[in-house]
């Protein structure tokens, strides 16, 4: 049995691959990855269990991308990701890297328990 559909906007290959492989890991085998730029109209036509957005895109940023998406009227759930240590949220729930799959486990169980507090390392 698989999970639901996720959407991804990452910029950096090696990062898409390995988000990839470890959301397979976990059961999710409807990954879709695009730009942060496509991330709303594709939430406009396809359903997705939730959304990672990295923050920093060369095309754009994602937590901008979130409140588009909110704006826009999409509830889908959103983790932001982000390698910068010092970027906080009061909107969305962040995961830092670098993570695991562990931490990437727990940070889907939270996101889908509606909890809003995420560890820092």
């Amino acid at each position: 049995m698989s999970n639901g559909r996720v959407l991804i906007a990452e910029d950096e290959h090696m990062v898409r691959a390995v988000l990839c492989n470890m959301l397979n890991n976990l059961g999710y085998i409807d990954i879709d990855m695009v730009c942060c730029g496509r991330a709303a109209h594709c939430l406009s036509s396809i359903k997705y269990e939730f959304v990672m957005l990295d923050i920093h895109m060369p095309s754009c940023y994602g937590d901008d991308a979130a409140h588009l998406i909110r704006t826009l009227g999409c509830n889908n759930k959103i983790l932001l990701i982000t390698g910068d240590n010092s970027f906080d949220s009061n909107d969305f729930p962040i995961l830092y890297k670098p993570f695991g799959l562990e931490e990437l486990r727990a940070s889907i169980e939270i996101l889908n328990s509606e909890k809003r507090v995420f560890e820092r390392k």
